[in-house]
């Protein structure tokens, strides 16, 4: 496959993801949870079931959805403008000034409501909470946290669609970014490159500092991008996420800075390009998330790298860079036609350095399908 520069693929996504059918999808798992309504704070999770998307920083943004009825955004007056033109007419607005506090905008979208109120447990702290209590005080609140990760886990054809274009926007960004990777320049230079060429391509302002780790500092995997300076023979772990209409992706590859890998590097690529693709032949549906998991830290024990390996195989992309499903040793959900996830196996070797491939996959009706098609190493020519 050839690459070429990317001129604003995003542009040529239509940036409208949530309908009518999708509200009225949330209100079936409410109802075969029995709850009333739900109450949601979670950036991502207002962003999924009415479109709205902000930052709320210490303003109270939240959506209350009823079973039966319109749904209720709760937003500050300075962003009651936004709230129009991304929900149309999918909402009612309930708006609330700083000098009153959200208090009363609170009571307003939760009045009538006296059974189960779904609140997200892992989202809602405990003043805000005390809000949903003092405005319904007979109502029984219970996590909706479960009902949307579900729902979320697999996309629609929209969805799917937007994250096509950001891991189209991730191959493209990483194939040019090889041009750049030469000794003597820092990881926080090759990072700002890397994020350049991302916006360059159409990739949506929340995108992620690029990570960018060179030497025995590509072990880290976590790492952050600094003044080090790649070396010669170096390992480089890059890794980075594209966003489209509110979607990610997410891809990370391995390089050599300079030279072709010595024969411990390419030992070490060859197995993690083994675990990758046992892990990816293993995500069809029906398999648990945690065989997919298994599939790929299997090859890596047989290495002799087990305690090497010091994370997770995979996480579900979308609204989120991490997401359901999760790819763990304990995760007995079953994988699902629709799911959008990353599949990431990396060894992690002290004083050394690491090597991490990371690769987007779509689940079909059959199998996986790979999204994120760049060669899996600056020096190899092996393909997903």
């Amino acid at each position: 496959m050839v690459y070429t520069p990317l001129v604003r693929v995003a542009e040529t996504c239509e940036h409208r993801c949530v309908s009518v059918d999708r509200i009225e999808r949330v209100r079936e798992a409410m109802r075969q949870q029995r709850m009333e309504a739900i109450f949601l704070v979670s950036p991502a999770n207002i962003a999924y079931v009415c479109g709205f998307s902000a930052v709320p920083f210490e303003r109270l943004i939240a959506l209350v959805l009823p079973s039966d009825q319109a749904p209720r955004l709760i937003v500050p007056l300075l962003e009651v403008d936004a709230a129009l033109e991304q929900t149309a007419d999918l909402v009612e607005l309930v708006p609330w000034r700083d000098e009153d506090g959200p208090a009363h905008a609170v009571s307003r979208a939760l009045i009538g409501l006296k059974g189960a109120v779904g609140v997200e447990k892992s989202h809602l702290s405990i003043s805000r909470g005390e809000l949903v209590t003092d405005s319904c005080p007979t109502a029984r609140l219970t996590d909706c946290d479960p009902l949307l990760s579900g729902l979320r886990a697999t996309k629609d054809a929209k969805e799917i669609e937007f994250v096509r274009c950001a891991a189209s926007i991730a191959d493209s960004v990483m194939v040019a970014l090889q041009d750049e990777v030469r000794s003597g320049r820092s990881e926080k230079e090759l990072s700002e490159v890397c994020a350049a060429l991302l916006r360059e391509a159409g990739s949506g302002p929340r995108s992620l500092p690029p990570t960018v780790l060179t030497g025995k500092k590509s072990g880290l995997p976590h790492g952050r991008a600094d003044g080090t300076r790649l070396q010669e023979g170096d390992l480089l772990i890059i890794d980075f996420g594209a966003n489209v209409g509110g979607y990610w992706s997410d891809i990370t590859r391995t390089c050599f800075v300079d030279v072709e890998p010595d024969s411990r590097q390419s030992e070490l690529i060859s197995v993690i390009d083994e675990a990758r693709r046992a892990a990816i032949a293993r995500a069809v549906p029906g398999a648990l998330c945690a065989e997919v998991d298994e599939a790929a830290r299997s090859v890596i024990e047989s290495a002799g790298l087990g305690e090497c390996f010091s994370h997770r195989t995979g996480h579900g992309l979308g609204l989120e860079i991490h997401e359901a499903p999760f790819f763990h040793a304990t995760n007995r959900d079953p994988v699902r036609p629709g799911m959008v996830a990353t599949i990431e196996p990396g060894v992690y070797i002290e004083g050394y350095g690491g090597v991490r491939i990371e690769d987007d996959i779509l689940i079909g009706e059959v199998g996986p399908e790979v999204l994120t098609t760049s060669p899996v190493s600056s020096g190899s020519q092996t393909r997903s």
